[in-house]
């Protein structure tokens, strides 16, 4: 799967609230600041690259 795949398959980007997050090996303070962040804006997801990311995470 590449990222156009997973814009394609409805990729829907996490919520404002913090306990929206799945659950990952993340203090609740890392969660808040996810939070903080806000939620992905759909220009931020068309212009991320996603295969370098997934590649990141993966390597």
């Amino acid at each position: 799967m590449n990222s156009q795949d997973l814009m394609e398959d409805g990729f829907v980007p996490v919520g404002e609230n913090s306990e929206d997050l799945p659950d990952m090996d993340l203090t609740h303070e890392e969660k808040e600041k996810f939070g903080e962040m806000g939620p992905i804006t759909p220009n931020e997801i068309k212009n991320a690259d996603w295969d370098q990311g997934l590649n990141n995470l993966t390597h």
